[in-house]
């Protein structure tokens, strides 16, 4: 890894790591100044918007170490791919939900956090399994490096999704959708593969 060609790849590699983590995170606290609004429009108690806040993580509880077996069955970068292409649906999810047409709206915003839930759960997995074979020697200090982009993530979350709602509910997760499928298309992505993890 001394060549300059590989030090590239391995940079490319770690922003794109970074940009995963800082949309899963983006994407946990985006709905919390929407919440207000969805209670009034849904007609949801207390009890159950803040339920929606809190199920975002059961699957991180309940999956954790599912995620680490299905990272080392299909490797970090290919992942880390698919797990953002779902993160991306669950943006689509909220879209529809919101729907005035929708049956039974709490239900399916409940299934979107879950599906946000379990792949952000597997982004974390993946993205740490792969920091650490890329960076054997100073993983502690790419993990950190990580996790306060997921940190920054979660801190403009709020603020991004205030602001976007004042365009309206499908405007926001429309346009958190589409960063979130930006980032799961850079082609720096691959570069997580591509030196010498499975994609």
């Amino acid at each position: 890894m001394s060549s300059t060609a590989d030090q590239r790849r391995l940079q490319r590699a770690f922003i794109a790591l970074l940009l995963a983590f800082f949309v899963n995170f983006l994407g946990y606290a985006f709905i919390v100044p929407i919440l207000p609004s969805w209670q009034t429009q849904f007609g949801l108690n207390a009890t159950q918007a803040t339920l929606l806040v809190s199920l975002w993580a059961v699957p991180l509880l309940l999956f954790g170490p599912m995620t680490g077996r299905i990272t080392d069955r299909f490797g970090a970068g290919r992942t880390v791919f698919i797990s953002l292409v779902l993160l991306t649906a669950s943006s689509g999810l909220y879209v529809v939900a919101t729907n005035e047409w929708v049956g039974r709206p709490f239900l399916l915003l409940a299934f979107a956090r879950m599906v946000h839930g379990a792949s952000g759960a597997t982004i974390m997995t993946a993205g740490l399994a792969a920091a650490s074979q890329l960076w054997p020697v100073r993983f502690g200090e790419q993990a950190g490096k990580l996790l306060g982009m997921a940190a920054i993530g979660g801190l403009f979350g709020p603020v991004l999704g205030g602001v976007l709602f004042t365009w309206g509910e499908a405007s926001a997760f429309t346009v958190l959708a589409i960063l979130t499928a930006l980032v799961s298309s850079t082609s720096s992505l691959t570069e997580v593969a591509s030196v010498g993890i499975s994609y």
